[in-house]
């Protein structure tokens, strides 16, 4: 979950919550990220900052709006330099 609350908050200026699924079954739904403490994505591990960089990718590719979201672009940009720095 703590994988779907960064990628939720990177593109928080598009949306307002975020559900996360296994298979057909809802895991959780969150309506905001307000609350919940922010991650340093230096604190992560390697692998899952590439999950979280190849979850941001693949959002920006979708038609859907949060695909435009500057917060997910600079937050993508960062992740970016960071993963690429290690």
């Amino acid at each position: 979950m703590l994988t779907a609350n960064i990628v939720s908050d990177s593109c928080a200026d598009a949306h307002y919550g975020h559900e996360l699924w296994s298979d057909n079954r809802r895991l959780k739904t969150m309506r905001t990220n307000l609350g919940l403490p922010r991650v340093a994505l230096r604190q992560l591990d390697p692998p899952r900052q590439r999950i979280v960089l190849d979850l941001e990718e693949t959002l920006q590719k979708t038609r859907w709006h949060i695909a435009h979201s500057r917060r997910l672009l600079e937050a993508t940009t960062r992740l970016k330099d960071l993963v690429g720095s290690a």
